[in-house]
């Protein structure tokens, strides 16, 4: 399915029905998250064996500033914040680096969190929490300004 071809490359679960094989114009997200990572994995090594840090990063020491304010920028600045690392763009960018990481362990690890379950355990539909095999077409709707709100 698409969460296996385009997501999740180890994922296995067993199918409900056989889709037919249609081929979508997207770029498979866990083949981009091992690129960036190791895009920026590569940065980070090459700005801390220089001698001349400003040549690899300008402004590496200069606070980072977002042009745009958003849900990203407000998240990424409170992670620097409850760390107490000073707001410079040299942090962000350890801070992207870490995130990076994360996603590409959770994605392309076979020994991630995310491929522990058994194919029989993994249902990919929401599913009635008594008769498991009961699909659901409607869900609760969630307060997501109060959830954003706590972080």
């Amino acid at each position: 399915g698409f969460k296996r071809r385009y997501i999740f490359p180890y994922m296995k679960f067993k199918m409900i029905y056989k889709a037919d094989a249609t081929s979508i114009r997207a770029p498979r997200i866990n083949q981009q998250a091992a690129i960036f990572y190791n895009a920026l994995k590569s940065l980070m090594e090459e700005f801390d064996n220089s001698e001349n840090k400003e040549a690899i990063i300008e402004n590496y020491s200069a606070p980072f500033h977002f042009e745009i304010k958003n849900l990203t920028s407000f998240r990424l600045t409170k992670v620097l914040v409850a760390d107490k690392l000073p707001p410079t763009n040299e942090q962000l960018l350890r801070a992207c680096l870490l995130l990076a990481s994360m996603l590409d362990f959770l994605l392309n690890s076979p020994a991630s969190p995310y491929y522990a379950l058994a194919p029989d355990e993994i249902k990919v539909f929401r599913n009635d929490p008594v008769h498991k095999e009961t699909p659901l077409y409607t869900v609760e709707l969630l307060n997501t300004v109060s959830m954003l709100k706590r972080i």
